[in-house]
Order: C-alpha cells, then sequence, then structure tokens
C-alpha cells in the first residue's frame, strides 16, 4: 500500500468514496443526511491537497485521511470531520494515520480528534489505533415536537445581554457537575465562559431561553440555525447549555424547557434538532436518551505522546 499527498487525479475517486460513505451512514441511520455536492466537496478537496492523505494498493485509491489543524483553548489539534476519512480496513486507515498523524505531530498538534459514526464498525478501527470516545452529537425531529407546561411558579422568557451573571451562573453548573467523577474535567475559566456567552448573545440568530422562578433565573437553554454541515439535514438547529440550578431540578424544568426551545426552533424553520454531550456524562446521556434524541456521530480522541 502507498501512501501519499492527494493529486488532482484522484480527486474523483475521493468525492466518490465520500459519497459513498455518506450514504451507508444515513442507510444505517435514518438522522444522517447523505445528500453531497460533488463539486463543492470536490473544490474543497483541492483545497486541502497538501494537507490529505490518499492510500492506493495496485494503483487504485483505497482510502483518504484529512485533518484540519486547529487551535481551541486546550491548544492544537487536528479535527477529522465526518467526511475527513474513508477506508475499507483498519489496516488502510493504520497506514494513514501513520503518515497524517506524524505531519499533525510536526504541526505541534498532539491531540487527534475524529468524528465517526456510532456504529460499532465505524468506531472500532478508530479504537485499534488507541482512540477513545469523548462525546456524542444525538439528533432529534421536530415534526412531533410536544409543549409540556413548566410547573406552576415557573415562567419561561427570552434572555439578553442583561442576563450575562445569571447565565454564567447557570453555564457553570454544567462545569461543576462535570469536574465530578467519572468526567474529571477542569472548570473552564470564568473569563473565557463570560467571552463565549457575550458571543453568543451579540447573535442574532441565537436564542437563549430562560426560566424564572420569582426573580430568579433558575435555567436556560440555547439554541441557533445550524452552518450546512457534512451529515446534518438543511434546517438543522443546536441546542446547548442546558442547565438547571440545584434546587429546582426533578421537578420537571428541564423537560418543559427543551420542550419550549424545540418548539420554538420548529416555529422558525427548524425540521431536526441536534445536542452533544460527554461520553462519560451518564446523567446527560439518560437524560437525552430518554427525551427522544438519538446518537449520530461520535467524538473520538487520542492524545499523542500521552503515556498509554
Amino acid at each position: 500500500m502507498e501512501v501519499a499527498p492527494l493529486t488532482l487525479e484522484d480527486v474523483d475517486a475521493v468525492v466518490t468514496r465520500i459519497a459513498r460513505r455518506l450514504r451507508d451512514d444515513a442507510r444505517r441511520n435514518n438522522l444522517v443526511a447523505p445528500a453531497l455536492d460533488r463539486a463543492v466537496t470536490a473544490d474543497a478537496l483541492r483545497a486541502a491537497a497538501p494537507s490529505l492523505w490518499v492510500a492506493r494498493r495496485r494503483g487504485v485509491v483505497v482510502g483518504h485521511l484529512y485533518g484540519a489543524v486547529l487551535d481551541d483553548r486546550a491548544g492544537r489539534a487536528a479535527w477529522i470531520g465526518p467526511d475527513g476519512s474513508s477506508f475499507d480496513d483498519v489496516d488502510t486507515l493504520a497506514s494513514l494515520y501513520a503518515v497524517a498523524g506524524r505531519a499533525w505531530l510536526d504541526a505541534g498538534a498532539a491531540r487527534h480528534i475524529a468524528w465517526a459514526l456510532d456504529d460499532v464498525t465505524r468506531t472500532t478501527p478508530w479504537f485499534e489505533l488507541g482512540f477513545a470516545r469523548v462525546s456524542v452529537r444525538a439528533s432529534r425531529r421536530l415534526s412531533d415536537q410536544r409543549v409540556r407546561p413548566l410547573p406552576v411558579g415557573y415562567r419561561w422568557r427570552r434572555g439578553s445581554g442583561d442576563d450575562l451573571d445569571a447565565a454564567v451562573v447557570l453555564a457553570r453548573e454544567i462545569d461543576h457537575a462535570q469536574a465530578l467523577g467519572p468526567s474529571f474535567l477542569r472548570d473552564a475559566d470564568e473569563e473565557s465562559l463570560r467571552a463565549t456567552l457575550i458571543e453568543t448573545f451579540d447573535d442574532p440568530d441565537t436564542i437563549h431561553h430562560l426560566v424564572e422562578y420569582g426573580e430568579r433565573v433558575v435555567a436556560q437553554a440555547i439554541t441557533f440555525p445550524l452552518d450546512a454541515r457534512r451529515g446534518s439535514y438543511d434546517d438543522s438547529w443546536h441546542l446547548s447549555t442546558v442547565a438547571v440550578a440545584r434546587e429546582h431540578r426533578g421537578r420537571g424544568v428541564a423537560t418543559a424547557l427543551v420542550d419550549l426551545a424545540l418548539a420554538d426552533a420548529r416555529g422558525r424553520g427548524g425540521r431536526v434538532m441536534e445536542t452533544s454531550w460527554r461520553a462519560t456524562n451518564r446523567d446527560a446521556q439518560r437524560f437525552w436518551l430518554g427525551y427522544g434524541f438519538r446518537p449520530t456521530y461520535v467524538r473520538l480522541l487520542r492524545r499523542v505522546g500521552v503515556d498509554e
């Protein structure tokens, strides 16, 4: 097997492999969108050519791998999207990763992150190479959305920049919960959390849903329409930062708030809602699966250089 950078002659073969993989993902999970614009994809591959690796066996393209090297608050990482890889067996992936991973390391990216369909046939090859399941992306159609009432004494309203302090307090509830085992995540620093929320409030397409009890904000959720991305349907929305103050949990506030948020998105033309959670956050997983969300993709991570 030969692994080499993408050439212009390889583009059509890689586009065909991506289209076939996406169609197969959609057959396995009908919440995955199979649509692919071949011309747009081909242009994207040509632009990424210097960093996209192709595996050939006897001259025939049998796989590809591309990771975008990006900086985030945790440092530099290589991100492999749902269309960033194709392979028919773990040996092909291993050959591609041996070359691409070295290039990512040379670029200072020791974290390697891959999105894969939540299906054992898709995730096992990555597990064989030392990747671990980190988070789950899940979807739910909005066509059958119902709205259960908030408990007596609670009321919904849309948030604004004036609610920043309350939003930070509630967002930190999530951080505190995930700092416990089995997640053991470090709390985000308040400055970066505030900056993220300020950016959220400034986005006119983002809806900040708040629940009040008396004069106090006790729950929140954030929704926004998603830009087009591989594997997601058009008119998809994202739901995040769902939190309820500790003393108000167990009363049905979270369920009613999510009902309202999803109904609002549907009223704005949304067809599918997506959310995500840490794989180690068992409470979140029980809530979202119980609500009716179904996993589509999982985020897999390998930290190279860490004693494994």
